[in-house]
């Protein structure tokens, strides 16, 4: 059961993405009904990068809060054609279904962002 209110700081991290971002759940899939698979407080400290990889499943959405950052797309994972999109903080980043996708914090802070993952089935 979701508690009515939580303090994010004071619980302690997970590791996500094979263990190439620390994040915070505030949502988890089975802790609600509808469409959201996923909502988390994530960050990654300078030079870190989450590792390319794709949802086959559903759209994320990321909204950066503090930081800046390189974001990586493409259409297939070894694909020749990636494209790289500086990102900072108040930036809004859509990926739809079957988009690989990578970021990394190419600043001097930690990048601070949300994560949200919507199911489209």
């Amino acid at each position: 059961m979701t508690k009515l209110i939580r303090n994010i700081f004071e619980e302690e991290a997970e590791a996500g993405h094979n263990d190439t971002v620390k994040l915070h759940r505030l949502i988890k899939k089975d802790e609600i009904d509808g469409k959201l698979q996923t909502y988390n407080y994530a960050w990654l400290e300078p030079g870190e990068e989450f590792e390319t990889h794709v949802h086959d499943d559903c759209t994320e959405f990321f909204l950066i809060l503090d930081g800046s950052g390189v974001l990586q797309t493409s259409e297939h994972k070894s694909a020749s054609k990636i494209h790289s999109h500086l990102i900072k903080s108040g930036d809004f980043i859509s990926i739809m279904l079957n988009t690989y996708h990578s970021i990394k914090n190419s600043g001097n802070q930690r990048l601070n962002f949300i994560t949200l993952r919507l199911s489209v089935r």
